[in-house]
């Protein structure tokens, strides 16, 4: 596959994450409201690279990725205008 769709698959699987993780992080703040106590819990920082990486080495072991010349990224550019 082309590396620009590599990217494209990537983005899509990673698109809902910080919503998902806003969720998360907002029901832990209305726990911590309601408990008497310290809540130990937490959630590692957002990292979108970590996860674009991850979906990258997934795509990349099942796919042949073939880069793009920087042609073709200027004529895709060009063509969206």
């Amino acid at each position: 596959m082309p590396w620009m769709v590599l990217e494209e698959m990537a983005a899509h699987q990673t698109k809902l994450y910080p919503v998902k993780y806003e969720a998360v992080t907002h029901t832990l703040d209305k726990l911590r409201a309601l408990l008497p106590w310290e809540l130990k819990s937490t959630l590692e920082p957002l990292d979108l690279e970590r996860l674009m990486n991850h979906w990258r080495d997934v795509y990349g072991e099942i796919f042949e990725v073939i880069e793009t010349s920087p042609e073709v990224l200027t004529y895709g550019r060009l063509a969206l205008r």
